[in-house]
């Protein structure tokens, strides 16, 4: 496949509470991280402040969510939910994203991406950020998904790409 099977995955947002006993009440955060950074968390310090590192963070996901939002904003998470580096959020029951994380030091992306998918029919794939078509065929369990050889090399140091996938 290409495609790493790393112990602990990317992970692109992740949601945590801590207990204030100053404050006695639980505190609620979210923390952005991205697959590169390999931190394990940015969390408020004492004072219930954020690091800078997080307002970076924060800043360019809100970048990344600009172009790829389409495969945030009003989906749902769909099963298989996680596979190896790639996260599924589906629109409807025609159109799924397969969200491609790469790992830390990914020069290069796969040839091939496989979407695990239920969906049937005719598909039809492209990157979200460029709109570009992709070639796509059936595969067990789902779709292989071609990704040219020119957009290998410069996808790999993106934080996240995505592939839309909608069948008719």
């Amino acid at each position: 496949h290409g495609q790493s099977k790393e112990q602990n995955p990317p992970t692109l947002v992740v949601g945590n509470q801590h207990f204030d006993r100053a404050g006695r009440r639980w505190r609620q955060y979210m923390v952005f991280l991205y697959p590169k950074e390999r931190a394990d968390r940015y969390g408020p310090n004492g004072k219930g402040e954020f690091e800078p590192k997080v307002y970076e963070n924060l800043e360019a996901f809100g970048k990344w969510l600009n172009v790829n939002g389409e495969a945030i904003y009003d989906t749902h998470p769909v099963e298989p939910f996680s596979e190896g580096q790639v996260s599924y959020t589906a629109k409807n029951d025609r159109t799924i994203y397969a969200i491609y994380l790469p790992a830390k030091n990914e020069k290069e992306l796969p040839a091939e991406i496989s979407v695990s998918t239920k969906m049937s029919g005719k598909p039809k794939a492209s990157l979200i950020a460029t709109r570009q078509k992709l070639t796509v065929q059936s595969a067990n369990n789902g779709f292989k998904v071609a990704i040219p050889k020119n957009l290998r090399v410069p996808l790999a140091s993106q934080e996240a790409v995505v592939i839309k996938l909608e069948c008719q």
